[in-house]
């Protein structure tokens, strides 16, 4: 079994483009999305935030957190430049949802 080091929790992650590791990663995500009614996708980049135009740039994995849930540990995410991450109202949109996003890398 492998095993994960856990990186800074990131609280209230929205259309802000943030940067989760600056090189290459395996990671392990958990999603919290604290709203009482929206949908929050998870769109985790390939690239340093820098590089990424919410919107326009392709996600490398998105996922959807149900509101006031929790999307348990998605593992074994390979990213060969950097991981950057924001969370949006639409699978491949530039709306801020809110969400908190708990990263490990191994």
């Amino acid at each position: 079994m492998s095993s994960y080091r856990p990186l800074p929790m990131l609280a209230s992650v929205g259309a802000t483009v943030t940067n989760i590791n600056l090189a290459p990663s395996i990671l392990r995500v958990t999603a919290f999305n604290p709203t009482g009614g929206v949908p929050a996708f998870v769109q985790l980049f390939d690239a340093k935030a820098a590089d990424v135009t919410l919107g326009t740039t392709a996600a490398r994995y998105t996922f959807q957190v149900s509101p006031g849930d929790n999307d348990d540990a998605l593992d074994d995410l390979y990213f060969a430049v950097a991981v950057s991450v924001a969370c949006t109202t639409t699978p491949t949109g530039s709306v801020a949802a809110p969400c908190h996003i708990s990263p490990a890398v191994r």
